[in-house]
């Protein structure tokens, strides 16, 4: 999708070409259920007049229901707001973040040579956790809750200025049927890669160390400015995956 710029009312958020190329914030708080809510048409008479075997079959219409919880309001809210505070720190068109995109590109940041990495910066990207029981409505409010938002946003020109790049919004991740922190790596380089057609993956899969591996998805994901990583059904990792490495995933980590 290519990038449509639109002042968002939000003073910290004003001349980020990243924050204003994002849909429309809602104004009011309730709109974030109305806008999560689907129903299917109500069946007509012929619908009801119809056969058994039609209208079994068109009971799986059900399964297109949404209907958001109150929760669903708060959690809307948490995610618009974590999703544009993210790209806060990461303006493309500042000094200290073009300086930042430089050092993490040349791999030489943190080792004092090459390009300097500013000490001044600071990340502004936030995580949040959403639990409940299985079968709640999590992943459907994480799912519906995106279709609102292009994955990905091309960007040419800002107010005047050159600015060629692709912004990924989002990535979602699900945790493989093994497991392991690796293959959710390795999945994370396939979604970037599905998203924009590149070939991360090929150079992750070489990789064989878990530190190493997520140093690259920090490097991937400062190349393509993502602004929000989804990991579903975490509980299906197993507890010190958890509780020893699932932290490093989160987006304010893989940006610090």
């Amino acid at each position: 999708m290519a990038a449509h710029y639109q002042e968002t009312g939000v003073r910290s958020f004003k001349g980020n070409p990243f924050i204003e190329a994002l849909p429309v914030l809602e104004e009011r708080k309730e709109q974030f259920l109305t806008e999560l809510s689907h129903y299917p048409p109500r069946p007509t008479i012929k619908d009801r007049q119809a056969g058994d075997v039609s209208r079994i079959m068109e009971l799986s219409i059900l399964n297109d229901i949404v209907h958001p919880f109150p929760e669903f309001q708060k959690a809307g809210l948490a995610l618009a707001t974590i999703i544009r505070q993210s790209y806060i720190g990461r303006n493309p068109l500042t000094v200290i973040d073009r300086q930042r995109r430089h050092a993490m590109a040349s791999h030489q940041g943190a080792t004092g040579s090459g390009v300097p990495f500013p000490r001044d910066w600071t990340s502004s990207a936030r995580g949040h956790l959403i639990m409940g029981i299985s079968g709640m409505g999590k992943t459907t409010f994480a799912t519906t809750f995106l279709m609102r938002y292009p994955q990905v946003i091309a960007h040419t020109c800002y107010q005047g200025s050159n600015l060629v790049c692709h912004q990924v919004v989002f990535v979602v991740l699900r945790v493989p049927h093994d497991a392991t922190l690796r293959s959710l790596c390795v999945q994370f380089f396939e979604e970037i890669d599905k998203a924009l057609g590149t070939n991360y993956v090929r150079q992750a899969r070489s990789v064989h160390q878990i530190a190493p591996m997520v140093a690259l998805m920090n490097h991937v994901a400062t190349a393509v400015s993502l602004g929000f990583l989804v990991i579903d059904v975490a509980r299906q990792l197993s507890w010190p995956v958890r509780v020893n490495y699932l932290g490093r995933l989160t987006l304010g980590n893989l940006l610090s």
